[in-house]
């Protein structure tokens, strides 16, 4: 049975000391932002690139400056890349791209910082429940500070938005439904029992996924088609 520590009110030192380190993550994931993904995986990075730009000029998108051959040898290449998992930030990308009207890789890069940053909250949250705010603040810092999540949280992959689901999916689960659909009890519950504490994480990442794959493949069946 694990421990839950009292939450306490966060001091003023320990507020400025939060906000300082999320300012300095964000600042950190922002810096070479207009970089070509080549500095984490940059094989793996194109590769959602060119199905992000094709589902793109699927949905009437337009590259500024292409030619009609380009564009369309494009979109071909981006319909022939194998899906690896759902494509989801892929298809989240070239939402973004019809807003700025551009195939631009800031768009997902912006989006995967976002998806993290998100994460990074939780898990302060979370981390509240068990390791007092002197940990949480600890296990923050090193969730947006360490070097290795830099790089990672920027590229243009579904890492950093599985993270942010998981993360918040264990929050929702420890934390229950304020409009009563858990009792009192939940913690206890969801320790003494593994694999119900697993279906907390899972199920929740699940049906989110679910949704998502209705609409990317639903959209992407019907361009097709069209």
């Amino acid at each position: 049975m694990r421990n839950i520590v009292a939450r306490k009110k966060l001091s003023s030192i320990q507020i400025i000391v939060f906000i300082l380190i999320f300012l300095c993550g964000t600042f950190l994931r922002f810096v070479d932002f207009d970089d070509p993904p080549l500095d984490f995986h940059p094989a793996r990075q194109l590769h959602s690139a060119l199905i992000a730009r094709s589902y793109f000029l699927k949905d009437d998108g337009n590259l500024p400056g292409k030619s009609a051959d380009y564009q369309h040898e494009a979109e071909m290449r981006g319909s022939q890349e194998p899906r690896i998992e759902p494509p989801i930030m892929e298809r989240l990308a070239a939402w973004g791209y019809k807003i700025v009207g551009d195939a631009d890789l800031r768009v997902p890069r912006a989006m995967s910082i976002v998806f993290w940053l998100i994460g990074g909250i939780g898990l302060f949250r979370l981390c509240r429940r068990f390791l007092g705010i002197t940990g949480s603040l600890v296990g923050f810092g090193f969730f947006l500070l360490f070097p290795y999540t830099i790089f990672a949280s920027r590229s243009f992959q579904p890492d950093p938005l599985m993270v942010a689901l998981m993360i918040w999916s264990e929050c929702v689960g420890r934390m229950g439904f304020s409009s009563g659909g858990w009792t009192g009890d939940t913690d206890r519950r969801l320790d003494g029992d593994r694999d119900f504490g697993q279906a907390g994480v899972r199920f929740p990442v699940g049906v989110g996924f679910c949704v998502l794959h209705f609409f990317v493949f639903g959209s992407a069946t019907k361009n097709k088609e069209s």
